[in-house]
């Protein structure tokens, strides 16, 4: 069964909660008893899980099953259980409606032995230098040059450099280099240089290099080609080639200045 173009609520949410967990997408897998290609496929919003999996994939990832399908911007029901979970781990911070800004230089405090999972902090993450770690929090998370861990987020993401783990976010994702991993977020994308995995966005992409990947919004336009496969809902803009399928609708505008090698399907 194939997800609403534009809509992948359910694909985002399976990256983001699983990655909660620490858990890859083999280890998904093996747990709801699929192939890993079919989780990816789920993230992408390339297809949604058959009904009838869903109890066992909420129960594997830890949720309620209409968790799946929220598009609220944390796993607490309540603010008083994202305080206790806060207190459960040790962790002080300002539990009050808002957000509260913390500052990290360099990424010394998101060292694993020293910062334990940021979820149930909401805040901002402003981040000075490099983050060789994961980071994971409820709030928007900026931070001035690389990042080689992954990013899981209900907010926006801002690097000003290169991303080389996966970015998992509700928010808009802003990456001022490459983005060398998996991006999947409700909202929209802008890339400045390279993306070399899979981009799944409910809004619009913008991408001002290649695109190694595949590529799965409601309005995608790329400076240069797209190696893997497009899926758009209003409107393709490529000044390079695509080299893998594209799917759309009956109305969707493309406009594409190189050569398409793989099929167009038009879903009516």
């Amino acid at each position: 069964m194939s997800a609403k173009m534009g809509e992948n609520i359910i694909g985002i949410n399976i990256c983001m909660l699983r990655k909660n967990l620490g858990m890859t997408q083999t280890a998904l897998a093996e747990n709801m008893n699929v192939t890993h290609q079919a989780v990816s496929q789920w993230e992408r919003g390339d297809t949604i899980p058959d009904v009838m999996s869903l109890p066992l994939l909420a129960e594997v990832l830890q949720v309620p099953i209409n968790r799946l399908f929220s598009k609220t911007e944390n796993n607490y029901e309540s603010e008083s259980e994202l305080k206790k979970e806060g207190q459960d781990r040790g962790i002080s911070g300002n539990y009050e409606k808002g957000y509260k800004v913390q500052l990290l230089k360099d990424g010394v405090l998101l060292k694993e032995e020293e910062v334990p999972e940021m979820m149930s902090k909401r805040i901002v993450l402003a981040i000075e230098g490099n983050v060789d770690s994961d980071i994971t929090c409820c709030g928007s998370v900026e931070v001035a040059a690389t990042v080689n861990g992954d990013i899981v987020t209900c907010r926006d993401v801002q690097v000003h450099g290169d991303a080389n783990g996966d970015i998992a976010s509700q928010g808009i994702v802003n990456v001022s280099g490459d983005a060398n991993g998996d991006v999947a977020t409700q909202a929209t994308v802008n890339i400045f240089g390279n993306a070399n995995g899979d981009i799944a966005s409910g809004n619009s992409v913008t991408i001002s290099g290649a695109v190694q990947g595949d590529v799965s919004a409601d309005t995608v336009s790329v400076e240069g080609n797209i190696n893997g496969d497009c899926s758009v809902a209003n409107k393709l803009e490529v000044s390079g080639d695509i080299i893998g399928d594209i799917s759309c609708a009956t109305n969707t505008t493309v406009y594409i200045e190189g050569n398409v090698e793989g099929d167009v399907e038009r879903q009516y």
